[in-house]
């Protein structure tokens, strides 16, 4: 998307309040896969940074869907209790 809207737009909305959580939490995630990956070569912690980047990824997108998160959040919460 950075080709369509730019970078700087781009960058603007992945610090928006709904997003801000999520971008960071991607953008550490990825580094720590490629760190454990390539430095420590575990991989268990490969794999877990692999699964909490795919989550972070995932909650930023639905935070373009209109009721995404909240939706998601409802279902979670329905699911453990």
């Amino acid at each position: 998307s950075t080709r369509k809207v730019g970078p700087v737009k781009q960058c603007r909305d992945m610090l928006a309040p709904e997003r801000a959580t999520a971008s960071l939490v991607y953008v550490l995630t990825l580094i720590g896969t490629l760190w454990s990956c390539f430095f420590l070569k575990v991989q268990i912690l490969t794999f877990l940074f692999i699964v909490a980047q795919f989550c972070a990824l995932t909650w930023y997108m639905l935070s373009y869907v209109p009721y995404g998160q909240q939706c998601v959040r409802r279902l979670l919460k329905r699911i453990t209790s």
